[in-house]
């Protein structure tokens, strides 16, 4: 599956959480936020220091830098299913995501069970 940070996502498009970043304490406090994985969230701005503003039901949370970066996501399509998931561009042509980060393949191991994969407790 094609995945891709928060940070490389397109604002104003519905995505999918697939990861949280392997820190307990942070994706407990996600978790408070709404920030969990399989909720629908839309990056709606970029921030000064380069960190997103997120809408997540009727809330909005600005997320920093480095907890967007460990958030993993995939553009969303109507019937629910991962459009990054075939590799296909949405429907004006665009890559689903900007670009990719070197964490990424290394969240998408815990993306089913909540735990840290191996590669990211090697990385810690």
């Amino acid at each position: 599956m094609t995945v891709c940070s928060l940070l490389d996502a397109p604002l104003h498009r519905d995505l999918d959480i697939e990861a949280l970043p392997a820190d307990i304490g942070l994706r407990r406090r996600l978790l408070e936020l709404g920030v969990r994985r399989g909720a629908p969230i839309s990056a709606v701005q970029r921030t000064a220091g380069g960190g997103l503003l997120l809408r997540t039901g009727p809330s909005r949370v600005a997320i920093d830098r480095a907890t967007c970066a460990g958030i993993t996501v995939c553009l969303a399509s109507a019937d629910g299913t991962c459009l990054a998931a075939s590799g296909a561009a949405d429907a004006t042509g665009s890559p689903m995501c900007a670009g990719g980060t070197g964490a990424v393949a290394a969240h998408r191991a815990d993306a089913g069970t909540g735990e840290p994969s191996a590669n990211a407790a090697a990385r810690a």
